[in-house]
């Protein structure tokens, strides 16, 4: 049977558009797949670049004071571990007078920039609805985490420090001697101890 030519060039047309659909169909499969696949991943780097958002906005603000805070707990440990998990807060180390002598002020000063107080005892803050904890400076030198402040490194580039993996290391063996923290957080600080000591070994520090 001989086609007609308006018939054969149909024929060819609705092969290519088959072909056509075919590969748009395998594309968005693929596309579904990796994004499916990638979500948590996705999420945790949404949320590592609100974090970072959130510290660089803080550190604006303790700039005005002449601060320069120092990151500890989970969120400084990812400084170099990287995004290993979701954090829940952000702990920073100021000089011992605004906790103390100074501290009605260093309130009212972070008052007027929009953090909102919700543990005086724990000096924790809201800001964007982010939980922001305070704490002295000299706390990691009294406990012997650190000898002197000369231990602490430059965290990147902004006006903050932060400790080296062997004293987080350190500072989170000592707070297994916590009561409430070996009750309420013993599994979650093991793991990070876990993954601060592979760090070490895998860079040989």
């Amino acid at each position: 049977m001989v086609l007609s030519g308006a018939t054969q060039r149909f024929v060819r047309y609705n092969a290519i558009l088959g072909k056509i659909t075919g590969l748009k169909i395998l594309l968005f499969l693929l596309i579904t797949h990796f994004v499916l696949c990638d979500k948590i991943s996705l999420d945790e780097k949404y949320y590592l670049t609100f974090m970072e958002t959130i510290l660089l906005k803080i550190i604006k603000i303790l700039k005005k004071l002449n601060i320069k805070p120092v990151i500890y707990g989970s969120f400084g440990v990812s400084y170099y571990l990287g995004n290993f998990k979701q954090f829940g807060d952000l702990d920073l180390l100021v000089e011992d007078k605004f906790i103390d002598n100074d501290w009605e002020e260093f309130n009212t000063f972070l008052s007027s920039h929009n953090f909102v107080l919700i543990n005086r005892r724990e000096h924790e803050f809201l800001l964007d609805n982010f939980k922001i904890g305070f704490a002295k400076k000299s706390i990691f030198v009294k406990d012997g985490i650190i000898k002197d402040y000369t231990d602490l490194v430059k965290y990147g580039k902004v006006d903050a420090y932060t400790l080296r993996p062997e004293h987080f290391l350190a500072a989170y063996r000592f707070s297994l001697k916590d009561g409430y923290r070996v009750t309420n957080r013993f599994k979650r600080d093991q793991e990070i101890i876990n993954k601060i000591t592979e760090y070490i070994k895998e860079n040989k520090l």
